[in-house]
């Protein structure tokens, strides 16, 4: 059993060829003890592979790269891989993503779907 809360805010942010300046500069303000998980959805393909390597400079929460059915923790930062599409799985206290091939990315479907099997919150 993990040790984290399973009723905490996912904030999701989506940027597209300017966004990682944007990212760093959100990241380098948020605290490391937020309460939430940040999750990354970039619309341009190569920069969100590069994410993973250059964000953990500008914050001192982990920054991962989302795998198929990673658990979902809070005061870390997840970014979406390039050409994947991530969706919350099973109820809210499973807060896992799964990662699936995509060849389009709109962000607005993107940002709302970690947040659908916790009721939208």
């Amino acid at each position: 059993m993990n040790s984290f809360a399973k009723d905490f805010p996912i904030v999701c942010v989506g940027g597209s060829a300017g966004g990682s300046a944007a990212y760093v500069q959100l990241l380098k303000h948020l605290p490391p003890e937020t309460g939430i998980a940040v999750v990354i959805v970039n619309h341009a393909r190569k920069t969100s592979n590069a994410l993973h390597q250059v964000l953990p400079h500008s914050t001192n929460m982990p920054v991962e790269l989302i795998t198929e059915g990673l658990s979902i923790q809070p005061n870390h930062v997840f970014i979406v891989p390039a050409g994947r599409d991530a969706r919350g799985g099973g109820s809210p206290g499973e807060l896992t993503l799964n990662v699936t091939a995509k060849t389009y990315r709109y962000l607005d479907e993107e940002e709302q779907a970690p947040a659908q099997p916790a009721g939208g919150k």
